[in-house]
This record gives C-alpha cells, structure tokens and sequence, in this order.
C-alpha cells in the first residue's frame, strides 16, 4: 500500500496531547524492546548478541531499557534470518520503499534516506516539533549525521502516516511477542473503532476543547447542539466509542483514553469513511449562509493530474502541519480535499 496523507487522520486524544515528543517516544522506545525481543525468539540474549556480532550481552541491555535501541540493530537481527529489512520497508510502503532502494549507500545512509522519504511532503522545522528535537537536530537526522534510534523512526512513522502499528507487523512479519501483540492489538482496536464510528473525530476533537470543560448540558445533548445532529445520535456514538473502550463514562461524564493517529484505509480503504464526510459537507453547505466550499471541472493529463494530487497533499501536509502546533482548540472543522474522475477512466496518482 503506498502512502496516501490525505487518507490519514489524527484524532490524538488530550492525554496524548499532553505528554509530548518525549512521552510519546518513551512509548514507542518501549515497543523497540519488544521488537528486539520478538526478533530474538526462543533464543538467549547472550546468543543473539553474539549472533550480531557483540562481545558483551547488548540484548540483554537492550530489553531491560539500559541501552537504546538502535534501528539499523533492528535492521541486521531481521535479516539474521534470511530476510530483507528493505524488501519488507517496501512491503509496508511501495512509495517509500522504491525511494529506499534507489540510494545504493551503506546501510546507514540508507536508513537515512528512509527518513527523508518518509518526511517527503513535511518541513523540517515540523518534524523537529514532531520528535521533539532543534530544527539543527532534525536536519542532521534526515541528512545522516545522527545514528537514528528505533523509538524515533517509530515515531516518526506514526506522525507522518499514522501507521506505526503496520510498520511494525510487516517489519516482523507478524512474528510479535504475546506483549508487543497485546499493544498493537489494543491500538489497532481503537484505530477500527475511530473509522467505524464516523463521528468520533468530531466527539474527539470537542472533546479537546476548553468548552468541554466548561459544558453544562448532558454530553450528548452538548455535543448535538454543537455538531448540528440529533441528541439520539450523539448518544449512539458515545455508547459505541464507550463499547469500543475509545472513551470512558464516569457518571453521567465522559472522558477519552488515548488513541493515536488513525489510517483510514484500515477498514474498507476508507471509502465509507469519507462518504460519510463528504455528504455531511454537502448537508453543511445548505446549513450555512456563507459555505467556504468550491469545485472546479478541468481537463488535464495523467501527468498532470498526478502533479495536482502532489500540491494537494502539500496543502494538506501543511495543514497538518499547522494543526501540530498545539494551540489549544476552540472549535472544530472539517476540510475535505479530493480529486474525481469525471469520465470513467482510473486516477493513475501514484
């Protein structure tokens, strides 16, 4: 599947807000342990560090957190076996993949260039605020001057695509241990459920807001007179993200676990999903008297076509971009970006 942004959402609830680069990297650090410890399979950490070429048990350092977790460590356990790190980058992304295997360095430089192509359409002073790190920092991380660890390429996977969780099942081939299975499952869980639920975003992000705070009325009466929606709704979104364990009740209050960026292709390759969106946008623009919404009808070329689809996912990147700021939210909005074939024949965008 190769990388599609405008397929990605983030619906990051306040607690994940609020932690920060360094919490959500100490997360992901934790999930490198249990790589390294899933790669290693039934045999002993000594056995494996030597296997790797280590005089001194590395392994074992590696899981109990006293050492770092490098990716290109990760990179050579998995191909100890036989296996390709790079045939399975490709697997997780064709796009990203076939960038990778146009740069013909040193492994180093090559984890590198994975970086650069997975940051292909974001600034480096937004990857800086994403990781947590100067805009000096960034820049020698993506141009190989620092050896990258696998907690940062985790996260920056899951700030870029959202989809650190297939990274890490094709990386591994499925080959997880019962705790990394247990993490991913959980996540992937509350990933399914934010697509099956269409409103969750919407409940999410107010959630977010400091008017949450502040509600007097029921939630789902609050949340209706907010989003334009009948009360009845409300109530069986929130039952169904309570069910699915995205949210909380307490009382007659509700509270949001943490849920992490959301890839909308995981069910249905978003189709419903974006349906849903889009006729709520066509019912908005009869609810509004001023609806900031425009269409154009053109005649292009494949090659064109594929060069407006790049400056929309720009667009959309940057939007992104703007929303990772971390100003606090006061409202909340829907932008819808898409591109239509009028005359039957496929959108070649890749």
């Amino acid at each position: 599947m190769t990388r599609r942004s405008v397929e990605t959402s983030s619906i990051a609830a306040s607690a994940t807000e609020s932690e920060g680069a360094a919490d959500n990297e100490a997360v992901f650090a934790r999930w490198a342990r249990e790589m390294v410890r899933s790669l290693r399979g039934p045999r002993s950490a000594r056995a494996f560090s030597g296997m790797l070429g280590f005089k001194s048990d590395v392994v074992s350092r590696w899981e109990s957190g006293a050492r770092d977790v490098l990716a290109a460590d990760v990179f050579r356990a998995i191909a100890l076996d036989g296996h390709s790190p790079w045939e399975r980058v490709r697997r997780f992304d064709g796009t990203v993949g076939a960038a990778v295997e146009a740069d013909r360095g040193t492994e180093h430089e090559r984890l590198a260039a994975l970086l650069r192509a997975l940051c292909e359409h974001r600034s480096t002073a937004s990857i800086a605020t994403a990781l947590g790190l100067s805009a000096r920092s960034a820049d020698r991380l993506l141009t190989g001057e620092f050896k990258v660890r696998l907690s940062t390429l985790l996260l920056l996977v899951e700030e870029v695509s959202g989809r650190a969780v297939d990274f890490v099942v094709t990386m591994l081939d499925g080959q997880l241990s019962p705790t990394l299975r247990a993490w991913t499952g959980q996540r992937r869980t509350h990933q399914q459920a934010s697509v099956e639920v269409p409103l969750a975003e919407a409940v999410l992000a107010l959630m977010r807001s400091e008017r949450w705070k502040q509600r007097g009325l029921d939630d789902a009466q609050w949340l209706a007179e907010r989003l334009l929606l009948p009360r009845e709704e409300m109530q069986r979104t929130l039952d169904a993200l309570v069910e699915r364990k995205v949210l909380e009740r307490k009382g007659d209050r509700h509270e949001a676990n943490a849920v992490a960026h959301v890839d909308l292709s995981i069910v249905d390759g978003g189709r419903e999903t974006s349906k849903f969106w889009f006729r709520e946008a066509a019912r908005r623009s009869e609810l509004l008297p001023q609806p900031h919404l425009g269409w154009l009808v053109y005649g292009t070329t494949q090659a064109n076509s594929r060069r407006i689809y790049a400056t929309l996912r720009r667009a959309y990147q940057e939007v992104l971009d703007i929303l990772r700021e971390g100003a606090p939210s006061e409202r909340v909005e829907l932008l819808t970006l898409g591109i239509f074939a009028l005359d039957g024949e496929p959108l070649d965008l890749t």
